[in-house]
């Protein structure tokens, strides 16, 4: 007689997440899923608003803007991010990609408001657009096999966290303070994965030169 397999029960479930969110690198891994993806979606929040303020864009304007950042996430991703990673190694880029998302609204915050700038916040999606990718290449090699499931769907949820929290965050600092405040308290947010980049990411050896 073949016994029926029924869902796993939510003791094995909640040990299996257990196990993942043990060691402290894990849980550290997770926070930059949504320090990432917070400011990300905060950008994204900020920049039709700041454009039309700024220099009157419309829906027309800021519609080709994301196309180019559609092509260039295509040109990153789709080929180029493979070759680099190649070159220089997985975290050597994330470090490159993630300083970069960072300078590049440092300089929208604290320059003046020029016809030039909305090219700083291509370039800031350009430094995230690697930045994810390379997460996800950490996200799956830190874990056992078994386990690598649960880790994807975990640091799903993170991103999720990040896009609802990064337009309020985004929205409350507009409000309060002006454009200036809010592109930095983004950049600030960007830091927190360059910092993690530079010091507890240095335990992924093998993914220096992968």
């Amino acid at each position: 007689m073949v016994k029926s397999v029924g869902p796993r029960p939510e003791s094995a479930v909640t040990q299996s997440s257990v196990s993942v969110l043990g060691p402290r690198r894990n849980k550290l891994l997770l926070m930059q899923y949504v320090t990432h993806t917070c400011s990300v979606s905060a950008i994204i929040y900020l920049f039709p608003l700041w454009v039309a303020y700024a220099f009157e864009w419309g829906p027309k304007e800021v519609g080709y803007f994301f196309g180019v950042v559609g092509v260039a996430m295509i040109m990153l991703q789709g080929g180029l991010l493979a070759l680099l990673t190649k070159l220089f190694g997985h975290l050597n880029v994330l470090r490159v990609g993630s300083v970069i998302f960072a300078l590049s609204l440092f300089v929208v915050a604290v320059s003046e408001t020029t016809r030039w700038m909305p090219l700083m916040i291509l370039l800031a999606f350009s430094g995230s657009t690697v930045c994810l990718p390379l997460l996800n290449a950490i996200s799956s090699e830190i874990v056992e096999a078994n386990y690598r499931g649960r880790m994807m769907g975990m640091t799903a949820s993170a991103s999720s966290i990040g896009r609802i929290v990064g337009p309020l965050f985004a929205a409350g600092l507009l409000s309060s303070q002006g454009f200036s405040i809010a592109w930095l308290g983004s950049a600030l947010m960007v830091l927190l994965l360059v910092f993690w980049s530079f010091t507890a990411a240095r335990q992924f050896k093998q993914l220096e030169l992968s």
